[in-house]
């Protein structure tokens, strides 16, 4: 069950550290700029919160019972799992976010099959038309693998 509850705390983490390195990314910074920037940031409010999850946990430590000896289980749990997570958010997410994350115009193309750009919607076209959909479109794959021009003759 801890290591469920610690799922939450691990994930958290790590998305307000990527949320506070792509804001700096999309305000322009180079992506080590910006994971630098974000880290240094963000690190203090990471390890305050890693604190006092721990602190929270200090009174189920000293549970005496049988309750006490399956919450003290679940409190050295979460704590370890609080501080690698506490660890991973301040030294690997940001170097990761620094190798991988790239700005929109440091890219070269966008994936393959997808247009970069959608076409606006004009008056003349119907909300139903194909153009207007909002999910861009992909080439299908057997036209990648069979040319138009391979009709059994």
């Amino acid at each position: 069950m801890a290591l469920i509850v610690a799922t939450g705390f691990v994930v958290d983490d790590s998305i307000v550290m990527i949320e506070n390195i792509v804001r700096y990314l999309e305000a322009g910074k180079t992506p080590l700029q910006a994971a630098l920037e974000g880290a240094g940031q963000i690190g203090f409010t990471i390890m305050s919160l890693s604190v006092s999850l721990i602190a929270v946990l200090i009174p189920l430590l000293f549970m005496g019972g049988v309750i006490g000896r399956l919450f003290s289980e679940f409190a050295v749990t979460l704590a370890a799992t609080i501080v690698i997570s506490a660890v991973v958010s301040l030294t690997l997410v940001p170097m990761m976010c620094a190798r991988i994350l790239r700005r929109k115009a440091d890219r070269r193309h966008s994936a393959p099959g997808f247009h970069s750009s959608p076409r606006p919607p004009s008056s003349s076209r119907s909300l139903s038309s194909p153009d207007h959909c909002p999910i861009p479109r992909m080439k299908a794959p057997v036209t990648r693998v069979f040319p138009k021009d391979s009709s059994p003759r």
